[in-house]
């Protein structure tokens, strides 16, 4: 019986070999592998498996523009893109970018009460910078959890182009 990863030429012992290089695991090894080994059936897989010890939080499509939105396509400035978030040590947004424009990306927090709402107002910035590459190239993200509970990534594109993202919570 051929398991899924040996359908696109990686043997058991190299998948072993990347999960055990790579820091955040399988994910991590897949995201380094160039983007012609990719193809639409791997990266959907991509957006399927699960990395040691990491919780998918959100996985998305979206068409970035010239208006900043979440990646949940929503241009509410006060709406969250990832919701009770405290019990991760980090947060890893990766994915990729079909366009060769550069991507500007902020990424933002807040803390709420127990029922959801936030404790003041306005966002604090956790990070912000831009996403480079060729098209259909991968990226990575990493932001350290501050005990926050709530985040919201914001992208823009000068340039309209599709962007394929996965978020997963380490604990």
């Amino acid at each position: 019986m051929k398991l899924p990863f040996e359908n696109r030429g990686i043997s058991r012992r190299e998948l072993l070999k990347g999960m055990g290089a790579a820091a955040v695991g399988m994910m991590g090894w897949l995201i380094a592998r160039p983007a012609e080994a990719m193809t639409a059936e791997s990266e959907a897989e991509l957006l399927q498996i699960g990395s040691p010890g990491a919780e998918t939080l959100l996985t998305s499509m979206l068409t970035v523009n010239n208006q900043e939105r979440d990646l949940l396509n929503s241009t509410n400035s006060q709406s969250p893109t990832l919701d009770r978030c405290l019990p991760y040590g980090r947060v890893i947004w990766s994915g990729r970018k079909a366009g060769s424009a550069d991507i500007q990306y902020r990424v933002l927090a807040r803390s709420t009460d127990p029922s959801g709402n936030p404790l003041g107002d306005g966002w604090y910035l956790v990070m912000q910078g831009t996403i480079s590459g060729p098209a259909q190239s991968w990226f990575r993200v990493e932001f350290a959890q501050g005990n926050w509970d709530q985040y919201r990534v914001e992208v823009a594109s000068a340039v309209s182009q599709t962007v394929f993202n996965r978020i997963v919570g380490v604990r």
